[in-house]
């Protein structure tokens, strides 16, 4: 758990690189203008999570060998309801982290599944098969980024406050027809709400009937040569980062992150505490001002208010469950 912290706290303090929307003062830039609006968060993620892979897997490529003949063994193999059933748990939960993290404005899939994820790890009895197929790991992520989409329907046909970039497209969509979110839109145009709703069960049916007609399609990638995917995921990765903002600097950010994950992943520490404080941190450091701002400087705000309350205290019942658990494991072991 320490090193999730500090991994956290990293995160946080890569997301304060920039100028200080409040000051104007160019903090961590270094006098380089490419760093003046902070780091681009699509390099980021690829450097840690793609480059990283490539770095791991180029660097044991018997490993890799080994890996890759074990999933073409495999690759004809369905998913058994027994197999379904052993994560209906962990399905449960992850739905539920979805459709709060997707209630939550300015969030998105990617901080749902990353939580969801390692809620699923932290929680399994077996955490050593995540990252090698996990059924569990797969249906954390999974259900997390499916529910996202519903959970955002939440603030955005109540308030108005799209939940993400799907909602904000949806807001943008109802409004050029005359449909103004809000209470009043469940009462004069319900037949256009419970058509939303119904749809959004029947296209998560629909992915399901895709999904099974297509795998065997999608399969198929487990065939293409070692020698010949990893040059090509290289070079997707090169113009994924270079597209962004047609800048060469956010390719040489996404081999910097790259090497940092392949050496934390080396000693152990997490990766994704370090990508949910680049995401997290300018929602928070934002907030955070604000909050002072409102309460002359005083920071009892956050213990005199109670929705600040609950989550103060389910952060404390995590890390106390998280601690405990630990504890656990070793008398047992």
């Amino acid at each position: 758990m320490l090193k999730g912290i500090m991994a956290g706290c990293l995160g946080i303090l890569i997301s304060m690189v920039g100028q200080d929307a409040t000051t104007g003062v160019f903090r961590f830039s270094f006098d380089i203008i490419d760093l003046a609006a902070g780091v681009e968060f699509v390099p980021v993620l690829i450097g840690l999570f793609a480059i990283s892979e490539l770095l791991s897997k180029t660097s044991d490529h018997k490993k890799l060998h080994t890996m890759s003949s074990a999933v073409q063994m495999n690759h004809n193999d369905h998913l058994h309801i027994k197999e379904f059933l052993s994560a209906w748990k962990t399905i449960v939960r992850s739905t539920f982290i979805g459709i709060v993290i997707g209630a939550i404005p300015g969030t998105g899939g990617g901080i749902a599944s990353f939580l969801s994820y390692n809620e699923a790890k932290r929680r399994s009895k077996h955490p050593e098969e995540f990252g090698n197929g996990s059924i569990e790991g797969i249906a954390a992520a999974e259900a997390a980024n499916n529910a996202v989409t519903g959970g955002a329907l939440i603030p955005t046909m109540t308030l108005g406050v799209p939940g993400e970039a799907v909602t904000a497209v949806m807001l943008g969509a109802l409004m050029m027809n005359g449909l103004i979110p809000g209470s009043r839109i469940f009462i004069e145009h319900r037949d256009v709400m419970y058509t939303i709703l119904i749809g959004t069960v029947f296209i998560n049916l629909f992915m399901l009937v895709q999904g099974k007609a297509l795998i065997r399609v999608f399969s198929l990638i487990t065939k293409i040569p070692d020698s010949l995917l990893m040059p090509i995921l290289f070079a997707l990765c090169v113009a994924g980062a270079y597209a962004v903002s047609n800048s060469v600097f956010n390719v040489f950010v996404m081999f910097i992150f790259g090497g940092l994950a392949f050496a934390m992943h080396y000693f152990g520490y997490p990766l994704v505490p370090l990508l949910l404080g680049v995401i997290l941190g300018p929602m928070a450091e934002s907030n955070l001002k604000r909050a002072l701002v409102i309460s002359d400087g005083s920071p009892l705000i956050f213990i005199t208010r109670p929705i600040s309350v609950v989550f103060i205290l389910l952060t404390v019942l995590s890390v106390y469950a998280s601690i405990r658990s630990s504890m656990v494991k070793k008398q047992e072991a």
